[in-house]
Formats: C-alpha cells, sequence, structure tokens
C-alpha cells in the first residue's frame, strides 16, 4: 500500500487486505476535517457522501476519543492529534537531530541573514512542517507566507521528496498528466543533489522578495525522509545549486539522513 493509499484507503483496489470500513470513514473525517475545519456535520456527509446517521455517529465517536471537538453546531479536529504527531515526530528523531544544525545554519554560519529554516515530512500527498527556526533579523513574512501544509507538487521540499520516489508512486499522487509535466523539474533536482529552489515569481500572493532554497533528506536506505527548506529575503542570489547555502544544506541533509533509516 503507498502513502497516498493510507491516507485515503478508498483507493485501494481488488485483491488488497480486507479493510475496516468504518475505520475508513472516520479517518475520511478526520482527513476533510484537517483541510476545512470546522464543518457541520451536514457538510461532511454532503462532502463524502455519507447518509446523516452515519456521520454523527462518527462524529460521537471521535469526539469520545478527543480527535475531534465541538464548536457550537460545527466540529474541527481535537488535541489528541497533538499526541500522535508529537510521538511519531520524536519516534523518527528527525527533529532533535536537526536543531543544532537549524542554530548553527542561522545564528553562526550565516549569522545577520533574514532567513528561517525548517525541516518538514511527508504525510500521503502533502508536506507539512514539523519545525522551524527564525532569524532575529527575517521578516514577518517568513513566517505568515509558507502554509503549514502544501501539497508535495507546490513546494520546493515536496518536489524534493518526489524527485527520490519511484516513478509509479508520483503517478499515483499527482495523476499521469501532472507526473509527465513535473518529470523534468525531478531529474534536475535529482543531477543538483536534491536541491530545487523558488524564486518570488512562482509564488503567487507571496511577498515579492521572498524566496525559497530546500534540499531532501534521504534515509541510509536512501529512500527520502524529509526535507530542508530555507525561506526569507535576500535568497535570490544563492538560489542554485553550488551556493554556499545550498552547499551548507546539502551536508545537514547528509548528517540528518544518518539519524532514520
Amino acid at each position: 500500500m503507498t502513502a497516498r493509499q493510507a491516507l485515503h484507503p478508498r483507493t485501494a483496489g481488488p485483491g488488497r487486505s480486507p479493510v475496516l470500513q468504518t475505520l475508513q470513514r472516520a479517518v475520511a473525517v478526520l482527513d476533510l476535517l484537517s483541510k476545512y475545519a470546522p464543518l457541520s456535520a451536514a457538510q461532511i456527509g454532503e462532502k463524502l457522501g455519507l447518509e446523516r446517521t452515519i456521520v454523527h455517529r462518527l462524529i460521537r465517536t471521535l469526539e469520545t476519543e478527543l480527535l475531534i471537538e465541538r464548536e457550537g453546531g460545527l466540529v474541527r479536529l481535537g488535541p489528541r492529534h497533538v499526541l500522535f504527531a508529537n510521538s511519531y515526530i520524536g519516534q523518527q528523531g528527525l527533529r532533535q537531530a536537526c536543531l543544532p544544525y537549524q542554530v548553527d545554519f542561522l545564528y553562526r554560519t550565516f549569522a545577520g541573514e533574514p532567513w528561517a529554516l525548517t525541516l518538514l515530512v511527508r504525510a500521503g500527498d502533502s508536506v507539512t512542517q514539523v519545525s522551524q527556526l527564525v532569524s532575529p533579523t527575517a521578516p514577518l513574512q517568513s513566517l505568515i507566507a509558507v502554509g503549514g501544509i502544501v501539497r508535495l507538487d507546490q513546494a520546493a521540499a515536496g518536489r524534493c521528496l518526489l524527485a527520490y520516489e519511484p516513478d509509479d508512486e508520483v503517478e499515483c499522487l499527482l495523476g499521469a498528466a501532472a507526473a509527465a509535466e513535473l518529470a523534468p523539474r525531478l531529474a534536475r533536482i535529482r543531477a543538483e543533489g536534491g536541491i530545487d529552489y523558488v524564486r518570488p515569481a512562482e509564488r503567487a500572493g507571496a511577498p515579492p522578495e521572498l524566496s525559497a532554497l530546500a534540499v531532501c533528506i534521504r534515509g541510509r536506505s536512501q529512500r527520502p525522509v524529509g526535507a530542508l527548506t530555507l525561506s526569507g529575503s535576500q535568497l535570490d542570489q544563492h538560489l542554485t545549486a553550488d551556493s554556499a547555502p545550498a552547499a551548507n544544506l546539502r551536508a545537514i541533509a547528509a548528517h540528518l539522513g544518518q539519524v532514520v533509516p
């Protein structure tokens, strides 16, 4: 089962292991709330094609387990997800291992530069922030312009991760047409050592001075396990594979890759 099918089990085909439909529906509700909350029970039923009674039973069960919480007539994700997320990140070990490198990069190697350095991991067809360290001179836009959850193909970090996934996995995640369109960029990322970058003109709605430089973290098995993204202003001249920040990021990624299988 691919990562996408793990998050969206309804995509599983014939011949796969038996699954619990109720659990699938509960996960679908949580996945929906992670993107569009808060929602009413009626909205959840409409978006997922579920009967009203089923939705209400799911909501009551998930609420009992602190996986969702009510806000008037609306529901949203509950606090128990923080426990799961922190446990997963802690067991992976990347966040703890990355922090000293983030500090050294921003406060020693490139002290005074208006940048933020973010650790991200993949979750299905998206990439999400795990930790972020910001230079005191970084503009506020560095903190608010980059979303906490972004589709893989729409973020430099996500594309760096996709570059080291098998072709069939990329096609499953993005669809055949989008995968084919992105293939040349993924090939360039691999050729440049796992580096991708985003110039201001490529980011609709982002501050005009904000750029980003990302690198893939590959584990001991050489599979992609995370990514680092350097973002901020005054970064344009460093958006090349052989720039000093890019070389430093690749070195950090190589060290971090030894932390996980």
